[in-house]
């Protein structure tokens, strides 16, 4: 992920918490740094860092050449002006793309994408098995995509096992984050917050709670501290936990 998208992913993550939540805070533009984004909540400036958790270190590098795969064709077929396209990827399992030239693949699909006509938005295409070319049939599995009006999705679909969100899980992404709360407070913000998030399209980002989860069990000294993946939004208990 480069920088400039981890940034928009972010502020979309924050936006979502926020709407989900109900909290009426305005998220600032602009670009920040250490902590990552900048909101007004009742008149009050709030330094907001926003931190991902995984599965496993394992699944993530696994993943990291797919999704390599996947922003080296978004970044080809805009830089060709191509019509706003949605494109979701399946690679054929054992294929290791590790062992792959990743930039000639992807110029071969970025190619694929920007000759074909499609007449209608949201009217989705598959192309998968002897409709691909041959040199993608051994390690593409599918290509499935379609028009669309502005916004788009390229993501890699796959299916994978769903860990438990535990306390264990959070507090551990947690206490790297407040070794650096210092450092954020000379930043001169009137509260700060901690956004613990997972990206809600990626495989080793899955997560459900587990059946004892406590979220009042989690400790920060944050003044307010979320989980958020897309669908679970919540508050995490804590010893800076206040209304700001």
């Amino acid at each position: 992920m480069t920088a400039q998208r981890k940034k928009l992913f972010e502020r979309q993550m924050l936006y979502g918490l926020l709407e989900r939540l109900e909290v009426p805070a305005q998220i600032l533009p602009g670009d920040f740094e250490a902590p990552d984004l900048g909101a007004v909540l009742n008149g009050k400036l709030i330094g907001i860092e926003v931190t991902e958790i995984q599965k496993s270190k394992v699944e993530r590098a696994k993943r990291a050449h797919k999704d390599d795969v996947v922003e080296r064709v978004r970044c080809g077929y805009e830089a060709n002006n191509g019509p706003p396209l949605s494109v979701c990827f399946s690679f054929n399992q054992g294929v290791d793309l590790a062992e792959i030239n990743r930039a000639e693949l992807s110029q071969e699909i970025v190619g694929l994408l920007l000759n074909v006509s499609l007449k209608e938005n949201f009217d989705a295409v598959v192309l998968a098995g002897e409709l691909l070319p041959a040199a993608l049939q051994r390690i593409v599995r599918e290509l499935r995509f379609w028009r669309e009006t502005n916004r788009c999705v390229w993501q890699c679909i796959e299916a994978s096992w769903v860990a438990p969100l535990t306390t264990e899980v959070l507090q551990e992404r947690l206490d790297v984050k407040s070794v650096l709360l210092p450092t954020y407070r000379k930043k001169g913000y009137d509260a700060y917050w901690l956004l613990i998030c997972a990206h809600p399209t990626n495989p080793a980002c899955r997560f459900e709670a587990a059946r004892d989860f406590d979220p009042t069990q989690v400790l920060s000294p944050f003044d307010r501290t979320f989980f958020y993946d897309g669908w679970q939004a919540v508050e995490l208990g804590g010893l800076g936990q206040s209304n700001e």
